[in-house]
């Protein structure tokens, strides 16, 4: 049997009863401290809410990165002008809300597929070895 990844217990599915909690709190997380980083950055707020978007896609059941993704969409409407108001006005802003909604869906795909290929071979080992002699040896 093949030995599992170093890392494999962080890739494994974990309930949605903490999966989802959690992403809410990575979430939350990266809102604090782009509250806290605001008067220094003060460019485009969406640094922080990749991270929370790459780490709940990565560790979390598949649907955590596109709740992320979408929980920080709406978080970061309260930092573009007019701030404090979900309203995007500016039309640059609305091009550069849509583009970070675009690349957290597309993150967040893209760590689902990822994740998939961790936990496949341990499931399909059994068939591989009826239809491959050479791994029957092992």
């Amino acid at each position: 049997m093949p030995r599992p990844l170093f890392f494999s217990h962080l890739f494994r599915g974990h309930p949605r009863s903490i999966a989802y909690p959690s992403t809410i709190l990575l979430v939350a997380i990266a809102f604090a401290v782009e509250r806290w980083a605001w008067s220094q950055l003060q460019i485009y707020p969406f640094f922080f809410f990749y991270l929370a978007i790459i780490i709940s896609g990565a560790l979390f059941i598949h649907g955590s990165g596109y709740l992320a993704t979408a929980l920080s969409a709406g978080l970061l409407t309260l930092f573009l002008p007019p701030i404090g108001s979900i309203e995007v006005t500016e039309p640059r802003d609305r091009f550069a809300l849509a583009m970070f909604v675009a690349v957290g869906l597309g993150l967040s795909a893209l760590l689902d597929q990822l994740r998939k290929p961790c936990g496949e071979p341990r499931r399909r080992w059994p068939v591989l070895r009826r239809r491959w002699p050479v791994l029957r040896r092992r």
